[in-house]
């Protein structure tokens, strides 16, 4: 009886399509007679749960899309203040290096001796410290000059500021008598 109702149906809209069927048209009849509806409709509600679940999915990505943009944005202006900071603290070293030479050179020039006596009790107290740093013949002429004013500035240090084991430890009764070296 079923063959009969849906054959019935296939005629008629066969009919309605057109006065004669036409081999596509009675192919595509025959194709919509063996397509279950309720296949199709459980088909069409997985599409719509798995569309759902890729719109929370595709939500979730942008907020997290947003987020290491913004740890991104974070991360590197700390890295380019970080940077700057080292590079400005490399330039500061470097000054205060040289500076440290340059009262090594004045203190060479003006106490020879008490130098020279330093550098061996220095020596022989630390094999291990390079020797290189301390040698004067070894820094360029620019650097040599000691009337320099841009590189070097003197300050007078109060020594009240230091704490007392340090004024106790380095007091001038330590300092050898060096009247006799100038």
């Amino acid at each position: 009886m079923e063959t009969n109702a849906d054959s019935s149906l296939t005629s008629s809209t066969t009919t309605t399509i057109s006065s004669t069927p036409t081999p596509a048209s009675s192919f595509v009849n025959l194709f919509l007679n063996e397509i279950n509806n309720q296949d199709i409709y459980c088909l069409l509600d997985v599409q719509r749960s798995l569309l759902e679940q890729l719109d929370k999915t595709n939500e979730k990505i942008d907020g997290i899309n947003k987020l290491s943009a913004k740890n991104y944005l974070d991360a590197s202006r700390d890295f380019s203040s970080h940077t700057q900071m080292l590079t400005t603290m490399k330039t500061d070293l470097d000054l205060i290096f040289k500076r440290i030479k340059l009262l090594k050179m004045r203190l060479n020039k003006k106490y020879p001796e008490a130098y020279a006596s330093v550098l061996r009790t220095n020596a022989t107290q630390n094999p291990s410290l390079d020797e290189e740093d301390d040698d004067i013949n070894e820094l360029p002429t620019s650097v040599k000059s000691v009337t320099s004013p841009s590189l070097v500035k003197s300050k007078t240090i109060d020594c009240s500021q230091f704490p007392s084991s340090i004024r106790e430890s380095h007091s001038l009764t330590q300092i050898p008598n060096n009247k006799n070296i100038e």
